[in-house]
Order: C-alpha cells, then structure tokens, then sequence
C-alpha cells in the first residue's frame, strides 16, 4: 500500500510540476505564441508517453503481484491440506491402538475370570 501511495505521489507532482512549466513557459516565452503552442503541445505529448509507461509497469506489476499472491495461496492451501490428512491418519492410527489394546485387556480380564 505504501507502494501505491508513492506512486500517486509521484504522479501527482509530475502533473503539478507539468503544469507549473507550462505556465512559467507561456510567461517567459522567447518564442512566438505559434511556436510556443507547438512546444507545449510536443511536450504534453511527451508527458503523456511518460505517464502510459509508468501506468503499464503500475499494471504489470500487480498482474506480477496477483499472480504471485494466487501461487503462494494455492501453496498454502494444499500445505494445509496435506497436514490435515498426515493428522487425520496419526489419529486414526491412535484410536485403532486404543482399540486394540481395550481389546486385548478385555480379553485378559476374561482369561483371569
């Protein structure tokens, strides 16, 4: 979550900062007003560029993320699933001994009668 907050930070003060350029560029503009807007107008375009690739690597990384999430999930669940059988068989183990020897002592019982 920082992470994200970061980014949108980031994001935040670029465009502030874009905005800012500009209006300082249309103040102190050495070129006429049609060279000027091509300027602006080239590096909106950049900007816009810049900001299409941090929001692909924004959306690769949590397609990454998601999908490591996803793995580690599916791992965790046949863990737990393996335990719970390992556990299911010791304990049925245990209940057919305690079978077995109440059996046996009431057999003993009977032999002492």
């Amino acid at each position: 979550m920082e992470e994200r907050s970061r980014w949108g930070d980031r994001t935040l003060y670029f465009l502030l900062g874009g905005f800012v350029g500009a209006t300082v560029a249309l103040l102190f503009a050495p070129h006429s007003g049609e060279e000027t807007r091509e300027l602006l107008a080239t590096k909106v375009k950049d900007g816009k560029e810049v900001l299409k690739d941090h929001l692909q690597t924004a959306r690769q990384k949590l397609a990454d993320t998601k999908d490591k999430l996803e793995a580690d999930t599916s791992d965790l669940i046949n863990r737990g699933k393996e335990m719970v059988a390992r556990e299911k068989e010791v304990i049925s183990a245990a209940i057919e001994a305690g079978k077995q020897a109440y059996k046996e002592e009431k057999e003993s019982t009977k032999k002492k009668i």
